[in-house]
């Protein structure tokens, strides 16, 4: 997520460029300084990123692009002068009392040392206690981001220093951009540092006749095989600890992938079937139609009618139509007296039997005051004949819902939903009369009816779609999958979701799947490199060996050990950070499992398998080296 930057900008002053294709991500915390010589932009780039000033491209402020700088400025940004600008009619406490935090009032002023200014003009101060009182004012308003125009330019070193060390300290909480020109102090506190240049931002044997004797073959214990293999790795143990932290690096990786990806999709697999409005599809029928005049096409959704025609491709469900816009649309709904927000969304849980009972998930339940939400909506709903002559009612709705359920749903989706029952819902608007349109057909129409039979031409409260409410949860995507190959546009908003988050997880796994493999080719030359110098460094010591009679086997076999010790001491740290990730990731996440017993098992099984197979191609490959060594100037080298 981008939490602020911009995006293609570019500032002119007529037909001067200032700065041109500036794109810009800042950090959620820390000091970014901008620097560059006088009058490069630096201040207006400040403007331009407050809405100050306008300029060509988009600021973006936690993912979204900013539309209402005066909001913006108002709830998020604090801004520190390199003039001060302080009220100077004011006292002290007055000028950082602009925005009202009396809880960070004191911690404000004891962190920035002004006990004993407080009740002082501002005038009174020097320069370096008037910057502190400029940027406690700005504390006051407890900004996201602090934006700092030479702040430092007209103090003298030890105030500067000061006021620095406040904006580090603070700094952990917030972003601060901060535009100077002195590269000591900007290269002390800075977290980064952007320079503004060129109009642009940059971020540096003999024979015997004797009686043949059998000979047992000489071989050495395999202690001292462990031995010579412990011995020959500590001569090269910078070579090994570095090709070890990448394996092992490799290894976390790779498993942290396997685990990550079936355990997020063990999640909404599980998730998936808990929304209770998973078993509602939203259908309807595209039009297409030419606007009059153009090339250009519109697609207007119209409700189904030949029901029929679903009968024979699905089975087990029943019908209803939408009222999403009469329950969602010009609602209010309050939780002892709070006005709250919240989506409506139909299900047929057996739980709720009356109309104004509901249940919600966990995001509405921490919003709402108590077990009850209040919901309003008195409107008027026309009736349009084929002359355009139309006929109005109000209806009047005041529902005080009860809370009687909480579901837990995937935690991922931030948003308080409250499920209503569908059919005790169309109930109650069969109760509600209409007496005007009820007189211009001569016959009882409530709401509900109006809404579903007498629709006319941009009908609000006509969606243009129904629900198609399967019986049996398991057949929602195989009936979906059907309905849309009959050309039918059919949605269901959990599995939208669920397909939605799925794709992410797809896509950052693609990714960290191609990082991974290069990782893996990196880390294994790496191994290759480490295992031809460790022979290429012990040349001497394994032709003393074979000097000596050691056979082949066992030389081999001392380098097969030390492949081996690396091997197996790199999947064992390799676990236990794995297993400190997946604990972290629990602590964050704590609705997923990541240490589930059998995938853990799965995982660490399947990398002990790779390392095996790591380790019997490089002993396979030292073996060849070894072989080829020239014994006589190994023996023979000094």
């Amino acid at each position: 997520m981008v939490f602020f930057g911009c995006k293609n900008f570019n500032k002119s002053f007529g037909q001067d460029l200032i700065f041109e294709n500036v794109n810009l991500s800042f950090p959620g915390s820390g000091i970014i300084s901008i620097m560059g010589k006088s009058g490069c932009g630096k201040s207006t780039l400040i403007k331009c990123l407050l809405g100050i000033e306008k300029c060509e491209g988009e600021v973006i402020f936690q993912d979204e692009v900013i539309k209402d700088f005066s909001s913006f400025r108002n709830k998020y940004t604090g801004l520190i002068f390199q003039n001060y600008n302080l009220f100077e009619y004011l006292s002290v406490e007055e000028n950082i009392k602009t925005f009202p935090n009396d809880q960070g009032f004191e911690k404000i002023v004891n962190l920035l040392d002004l006990q004993d200014k407080l009740k002082q003009k501002v005038s009174l101060l020097s320069g370096g206690e008037k910057q502190r009182v400029a940027i406690a004012r700005t504390l006051m308003k407890n900004p996201k981001i602090i934006f700092c125009d030479e702040i430092t330019g007209s103090l003298d070193e030890k105030n500067a220093l000061k006021i620095m060390k406040y904006l580090k300290e603070i700094s952990s909480t917030c972003l601060i951009i901060n535009i100077t020109h002195n590269q000591a102090l900007a290269s002390k506190f800075s977290n980064k540092i952007l320079y503004l240049k060129d109009k642009t931002l940059s971020w540096e044997l003999n024979s015997f006749s004797l009686k043949k004797a059998k000979e047992k073959e000489r071989k050495l214990s395999f202690t001292k095989l462990l031995s010579h293999s412990f011995g020959l790795i500590k001569k090269s143990k910078v070579k090994v600890i570095l090709s070890s932290i990448s394996l092992i690096i490799s290894l976390v990786l790779s498993g942290c992938i396997i685990n990550v990806y079936f355990s997020v999709q063990n999640y909404f697999e599980r998730y998936k079937y808990v929304s209770l409005d998973y078993n509602f599809l939203e259908l309807s029928e595209n039009e297409t139609l030419k606007v009059e005049n153009t090339s250009f096409e519109i697609i207007k959704q119209n409700r189904p009618k030949n029901l029929e025609a679903i009968n024979r491709l699905i089975s087990n469900y029943q019908i209803g139509n939408n009222y999403s816009n009469l329950i969602n649309s010009y609602t209010k709904l309050t939780s002892n007296n709070k006005e709250i927000n919240a989506i409506f969304y139909p299900t047929d849980n057996s739980l709720i039997r009356s109309y104004n009972q509901v249940i919600v998930n966990q995001k509405a339940y921490e919003e709402i005051i108590g077990s009850q939400v209040l919901y309003l909506n008195s409107n008027q709903i026309d009736y349009y004949d084929s002359k355009n002559v139309v006929t109005s009612d109000y209806f009047n709705m005041q529902i005080l819902f009860n809370i009687v359920g909480v579901n837990q749903e995937m935690n991922l989706i931030d948003e308080p939903i409250i499920y209503y029952s569908y059919d005790l819902f169309i109930d109650y608007l069969d109760q509600i009369y209409l007496p005007n349109i009820s007189l211009l057909f001569d016959e009882i129409i409530t709401l509900k009816d109006r809404i579903d039979n007498y629709t006319f031409e941009g009908d609000y409260y006509n969606t243009g779609s129904i629900y198609v409410i399967c019986k049996d949860k398991s057949s929602v995507e195989d009936n979906m999958k059907i309905l849309k190959e009959h050309h039918y546009s059919c949605n269901s908003r959990s599995l939208t979701n669920y397909y939605f988050f799925s794709s992410i997880i797809d896509t950052i796994l693609r990714a960290i799947e191609i990082f991974l493999f290069l990782s893996v080719v990196i880390s294994l030359a790496l191994l290759g490199l480490t295992t031809s110098s460790l022979i290429v460094d012990q040349k001497k010591e394994i032709g003393v060996l074979k000097s000596l009679g050691v056979i082949d086997e066992q030389v081999n076999l001392v380098v097969s050990l030390e492949i081996n010790r690396v091997m197996i001491t790199c999947l064992f740290f390799s676990f236990l950070l794995r297993t400190f990730i997946y604990r972290l990731l629990i602590y964050f996440f704590p609705n997923i499992n990541f240490l589930k017993t059998n995938l853990v098992v799965f995982e660490n099984l399947l990398l002990a398998f790779l390392v095996f197979i790591i380790s019997k191609v490089f002993s396979f490959v030292a073996k060849i080296m070894i072989q080829k060594l020239p014994l006589s100037l190994i023996i023979l080298e000094e």
